[in-house]
């Protein structure tokens, strides 16, 4: 366990890629084990599921890339049940990979884009205005709630009985067009101590204006 210091700044579009290269630069002067090469994907290349068997088998194997791709995936939470949540994946990554020293998670630093909306089905039944708590088994449960549903049906005037019949394609907006992306390494051994100190992870966006970037350190763990 450690502190999580978070920090803000602002890089215009422009100087996306050559902050990238600065942040490495940091990177192969601090005591890092290992510093990789700057990648730049884009659509489908940012895509682990799309590209996980080109990358965890065959000629063009590269854990390293499925890796940071993995975790510059984020969750965004579905506007009708809080309680609902998919994954949304970047549509421009600009980054790299570090292993900061033995007995630590590998570390990747970069900006990601992510589009400003996705399409998400709505279904009635995941709807929490058409549901009601229940308890069973001492578990608290939201269940599909048949009498709202008839209520709301025959107060906007809907003719259809089931409510797979209103199942419909929505766009959902992602709020992730700033101060969110990558995650990175969580923890160290004491023989990592020093270099761990000076490791800097952090998520951060980029988009036509300039874009927000937090910082995240994670110092060594006791």
């Amino acid at each position: 366990m450690g502190l999580t210091i978070h920090y803000t700044a602002a890089i215009p579009t422009a100087r996306r890629k050559q902050a990238v290269h600065q942040m490495r630069q940091l990177a192969l002067d601090l005591p890092f084990e290992e510093v990789g090469e700057i990648v730049d994907l884009q659509g489908k290349e940012c895509d682990y599921e799309a590209r996980g068997d080109e990358l965890q088998n065959g000629d063009n194997k590269n854990e390293t890339l499925f890796w940071l791709l993995i975790q510059s995936g984020e969750r965004v939470r579905c506007p009708w049940n809080k309680d609902m949540s998919r994954s949304v994946m970047p549509t421009r990554i600009i980054a790299f990979d570090t292993w900061p020293g033995e007995g630590s998670e590998a570390a990747n630093f970069g900006l990601c884009q992510y589009p400003a909306e996705v399409e998400w089905e709505y279904k009635p039944q995941d709807d929490r205005k058409f549901q009601e708590v229940t308890n069973e088994g001492g578990w608290e449960r939201h269940r599909f709630s048949w009498d709202k549903w008839q209520r709301f049906r025959k107060r906007h005037g809907y003719d259809f009985h089931y409510p797979l019949a209103y199942a419909e394609p929505r766009k959902v907006p992602t709020k992730l067009a700033a101060g969110t992306g990558i995650r990175f390494a969580r923890r160290s051994t004491q023989a990592t101590r020093n270099a761990a100190a000076s490791r800097i992870s952090f998520v951060a966006t980029f988009r036509s204006s300039p874009c927000w970037i937090g910082w995240r350190r994670f110092p060594a763990s006791r």
